[in-house]
């Protein structure tokens, strides 16, 4: 009776494992294949500007609501990123036009693409970086970023190369962590105009 017992137990124990690594790796080959999706979105009427007040602005959204300096560093010239154990590795990247950095390699509109729909230069996705928190900025705000990236020194500094792990595919796919980014942007989304900068409640109402 005990040795049925045991085998029959070993035969469901056999059949949950073999459920759940099915479960993990169609999770992960989803994950690997949303990473290749190219997506066909532009951002357009990005011009760049000097103005010091516009720069001033893109430097304020670069250091402050979550932004570039907390993951690419003070300087813009990226950061090494801690081991997350099976959620994978990622690293801030250097995006000033240094050696090494993305600068030099993406267009003003390019930088703005991957600002507001969280798409690389080469159409793909991004991984980890929360873009989908600035998607909803008002062009405005947009220019006023890029202006300030392209104002920063370069800085010659090369990244290593991030991975996302097992867990962390399975994580992103199950809406636990967002490591593929665009997949959660909606990508037609219309943008707020902004009124003049005030202590009013229509002004503070579109940063809610």
């Amino acid at each position: 009776m005990l040795k049925r017992v045991l085998r029959w137990s070993g035969i469901v124990l056999g059949v949950v494992l073999l459920a759940a690594g099915g479960f993990v790796y169609a999770q992960a080959s989803a994950f690997d294949a949303s990473l290749d999706k190219v997506y066909d979105v532009q951002v357009t009427g990005i011009a760049v500007s000097s103005d010091p007040a516009v720069v001033a602005r893109g430097k304020h959204l670069a250091e402050s609501l979550g932004g570039c300096t907390a993951c690419h560093g003070a300087d813009l010239g990226g950061l090494p990123g801690e081991q997350m154990g099976p959620l994978g590795q990622f690293h801030g990247s250097n995006l000033t036009s240094g050696k090494g950095g993305i600068g030099k390699h993406y267009s003003d509109a390019q930088l703005a693409r991957v600002i507001r729909h969280g798409v690389k230069a080469d159409g793909k996705t991004l991984r980890f970086m929360p873009a989908q928190d600035f998607s909803w900025w008002p062009d405005t705000e947009l220019i006023a970023l890029v202006s300030y990236l392209r104002s920063v020194p370069p800085v010659d500094r090369t990244m290593p190369e991030g991975h996302v792990g097992v867990l962390g595919k399975v994580l992103d796919r199950l809406d636990k962590v967002v490591l593929d980014v665009a997949r959660r942007i909606d990508h037609e989304a219309a943008r707020p105009s902004v009124p003049e900068p005030q202590p009013t409640a229509a002004y503070g109402s579109i940063w809610r």
